[in-house]
């Protein structure tokens, strides 16, 4: 989601719907993935720098390769509470004014349960975040006993097609 904030052309959009968009704040994630993250930048990165001379995750079925530049300064914003926003970021490796000017309306879908994203971060990352046009920010819960757990990707599910989409399709239809 960040690099939406980076995308000049952003005005051109005619609504955005973000589902699980957090600042990445590294102490605040739970269980296994924030382990998992802290072993990405403090670990992973330097020693795939040193061996290859960038961050060669693909081969490992992580993610894409990086430069190992944008790995550390990636690093930089998670291990910062406000991320991307925090002042000594800004008019430096990130552009200033790019995530206050948007025109289009946000629907942001989080999920309660998420590991990944959870609240406090997502908490921090909307506040920066500001658009002339209308907005709604849903936390989705499962509920009751059986309820499906929702998670980090569970939004695009194919078992949530009648209980999740159906608001997330609304909105896209209403922005036209």
């Amino acid at each position: 989601m960040e690099r939406l904030g980076f995308n000049p052309h952003a005005d051109r959009y005619k609504g955005l719907i973000a589902v699980a968009v957090p600042t990445g704040f590294l102490p605040k994630l739970r269980g296994f993935y924030r382990v998992r993250a802290l072993c990405f930048f403090c670990f992973f990165a330097s020693i795939s720098h040193l061996l290859w001379g960038y961050v060669t995750a693909k081969r490992f079925g992580i993610m894409e390769d990086l430069s190992t530049g944008a790995v550390r300064e990636w690093g930089d914003w998670r291990a910062r509470k406000k991320g991307v926003f925090e002042a000594r970021f800004r008019g430096k490796t990130v552009s200033a004014g790019l995530f206050e000017v948007y025109t289009f309306p946000i629907a942001v879908f989080n999920a309660s349960n998420d590991i990944i994203c959870p609240s406090e971060n997502i908490a921090t990352y909307w506040p920066h975040i500001s658009s002339s046009a209308e907005g709604e920010m849903r936390l989705l819960q499962p509920h009751g006993p059986g309820a499906k757990t929702i998670g980090h990707a569970g939004f695009f599910r194919k078992s949530f097609k009648d209980s999740i989409w159906p608001r997330a399709l609304g909105r896209l239809r209403a922005w036209g």
